[in-house]
């Protein structure tokens, strides 16, 4: 049996920028100039298995970063034929690069279906096609699946949009000038700017960059791995939901999603911005939901796996790392995203109070002056070239142009996961401005860190395709789009809403004066205003979940004294596949059973062992001690250290 790819080597495909030691040890077996219709020659490089399998499944790698560095060589070594091909325009490759316009379908050319053909037709092909990669190489995956190609088994797609003008280079209708413009400028790519700055609307240019208007028609299983404070999350979630719940034949229900608490270079580590995640990397999540491994040995080299009936999502929630006996800072595995929760409204209320509770008369308005010469700076978040992640907001929420909400500290968690939104009942004295919302999390010693943002044009408040200019003083509401998040609020925090009207440079600072796109002649100061009154109150919606894990699971929480500080299971219920954990407020003998409902012990998940204070944890799947399989039912996880009890409920459901 071949033995398939490693899944920690998705680490590998998350940054943008090539890794120079990619490649070098693989020396190409040949290297082909692959014609697409229009007589243009790609660079091609193919790594074979020195096996006597052949005919051998593929593995396409396309890239826009240079094959002599950024290749997937390795991949011969497990039983793949590795087809690892320069972009259009790219390196070894003819043509004129477009940033990804010629690698899908259309609208002048299909190189990434084109060259699937080529593969197809290859004598040491055996007519299965899987495709791997993370960032640019995930667009050019994206790309190729909008071209609908039957003979792709499956994808693995790390960290990319799969809409290029709202998840990459327009969220929010404003340009995401630093990210755009410097990766542009750094890949000897400038010729693409003006292009961009002609199409500020989203209109027919941007379609062919649009592969949520394709996932009706794709039928191929994906696997997508995303992280929280990546610039392209919202692209994987979207791509995972198109495709689950409304992917085309062989797509739909076949899906995969993976989400940590990761920056675009940050993939697979716990430390992040400005704070540190536990058990942050691939393995936890991995366990609960399938290795990218596995992935390709069911999809690709059509070995039966049981990876399917694991659940199909992983997400990490994040909380206080402060407290080791906080919610959060674990994996959780759901069999829908965004798991059930409750739309949940905090209103923006005068005084800089959230407020569960809406206005009951009018409040007076929070009014505040933006100088695009002095917009409100870049501090952390979904970045690509600058520090990104959760960064203490403090330094700017000083400024008068920053307006401020936040909750009183909260009395229990809060637990929220799922998209978040901010509604703004506001107005301007200028045709255009901006608007943005940040969701902080407010430590009790004072730090505010970024959870999620989002931006909002307001010429763009009614469609991304469209410029309707506002009327000096009239109030609007714009909808904000934060994304979304996975983090447990923790008792004593608060939560806070940030309201401005620039994010400067990650966004270009707008100059108020309606002129179109990057031909204004001059800036102007706009005074903006958020409103507060009945019927158009503003407020911030966050997706609270109706169970948060561990509610139904854990006893009533022990003194501060106690040694067994959590005992929880996710997922819950486990059908069969639970991971247990439990944190220990100091070192000791540890041990953990299953019980059954009449008091059996049914297995001994941790024998007796001396484990250190800390988090930890154990899986069970489903079995007796003697690896039979047991029925469904309710089973009872009973954790001992040191001669003290903590038991936890777990339902099993097959």
């Amino acid at each position: 049996m071949r033995i398939p790819l490693l899944g920690l080597l998705a680490v590998l495909f998350a940054t943008l920028a090539p890794s120079p030691a990619l490649g070098t040890d693989y020396p190409p077996v040949e290297n082909f100039r692959v014609e697409m219709p229009d007589g243009v020659g790609l660079n091609t490089d193919v790594y074979f298995p020195q096996d006597e399998l052949d005919p051998w499944p593929v593995l396409l790698y396309r890239t826009p970063y240079g094959i002599a560095g950024d290749n997937i060589g390795w991949a011969a070594d497990h039983g793949y034929v590795a087809v690892c091909q320069d972009t259009r325009g790219r390196y070894g490759s003819e043509g004129i690069d477009r940033m990804f316009r010629d690698d899908g379908w259309g609208p002048d050319h299909t190189d990434g279906l084109d060259t699937v053909e080529w593969i197809l037709a290859q004598p040491w092909c055996n007519g299965d096609v899987g495709t791997l990669g993370g960032s640019a190489r995930g667009i050019t995956q994206n790309a190729l699946a909008g071209a609908l190609p039957d003979s792709v088994r499956c994808m693995y797609v790390v960290v990319a949009p799969s809409d290029m003008y709202a998840h990459a280079v327009f969220p929010g209708g404003a340009l995401r000038q630093y990210d755009i413009e410097g990766w542009l400028t750094g890949q000897g790519s400038t010729h693409m700017i003006d292009s961009i700055y002609a199409h500020p609307n989203y209109d027919e240019w941007w379609t062919w960059g649009n592969a949520k208007t394709r996932h009706h028609l794709e039928t191929i299983p994906t696997y997508q791995v995303a992280g929280w404070y990546d610039l392209f999350l919202q692209g994987n979630i979207d791509s995972f939901t198109g495709l689950q719940y409304g992917g085309g034949d062989g797509a739909i229900g076949n899906q995969k999603l993976l989400i940590g608490p990761w920056s675009h270079g940050s993939m697979g580590g716990g430390s992040v911005g400005e704070l540190f995640y536990p058990d942050a990397g691939f393995a936890t999540p991995e366990a609960l939901i399938g290795t990218q491994s596995e992935w390709f040995l069911h999809w690709l080299n059509g070995i039966p796996h049981d990876i399917m009936d694991l659940p199909p999502v992983a997400y990490y929630m994040m909380g206080d790392g402060d407290d080791p006996g906080a919610p959060g800072n674990e994996w959780r595995a759901v069999d829908a995203w965004p798991p059930p929760a409750r739309p949940t409204a905090f209103y923006l209320r005068a005084g800089g109070r959230l407020d569960p509770d809406p206005p009951g008369s009018s409040e007076a308005p929070d009014v505040y002056a933006y100088d695009p010469l002095d917009p409100v700076p870049t501090l952390g978040g979904g970045n690509l070239i600058l520090p990104s992640g959760p960064y203490d907001q403090r330094p700017v929420l000083e400024r008068d142009d920053v307006l401020v909400y936040q909750t009183d500290p909260l009395e229990t968690p809060i637990e929220v996961a799922g998209p978040v939104e901010v509604v703004l009942h506001a107005s301007s004295d200028r045709l255009d401005t901006d608007f943005t919302a940040k969701l902080c999390d407010v430590y009790p010693d004072g730090r505010v860190m970024l959870v999620c943002d989002g931006i909002i044009r307001a010429r763009h408040r009614n469609g991304m395709d469209r410029e309707d200019q506002l009327e000096p003083g009239a109030v609007y509401a714009f909808t904000i789009d934060l994304w979304s998040t996975g983090i447990a609020f923790n008792a004593g925090h608060r939560i806070l809403l940030a309201v401005s009207s620039s994010n400067h440079p990650r966004f270009d600072a707008n100059p108020n004066t309606g002129e179109p796109f990057m031909e204004h002649t001059t800036t102007l100061v706009a005074t903006n205003a958020v409103h507060h009154a009945p019927g158009a109150a503003s407020h911030l919606t966050l997706p609270v979940l109706l169970e948060p894990a561990g509610a139904e699971q854990e006893t009533v929480a022990l003194p501060p004294s106690g040694r067994i500080l959590s005992l929880s299971a996710t997922p819950n219920p486990a059908s069969p596949l639970t991971l247990i954990r439990f944190a220990l407020a100091e070192p000791g003998a540890v041990r953990l059973d299953v019980y059954d409902p009449a008091g059996r012990r049914v297995r001994s998940v941790l024998p007796t062992a001396s484990l250190p204070g800390g988090r930890h944890a154990a899986r069970w799947d489903g079995t007796d001690d003697r690896g039979h399989s047991v029925p469904s039912g309710t089973y009872f996880l009973l954790l001992e250290a040191e001669g003290e009890t903590r038991s936890a409920r777990v339902m099993l459901i097959r």
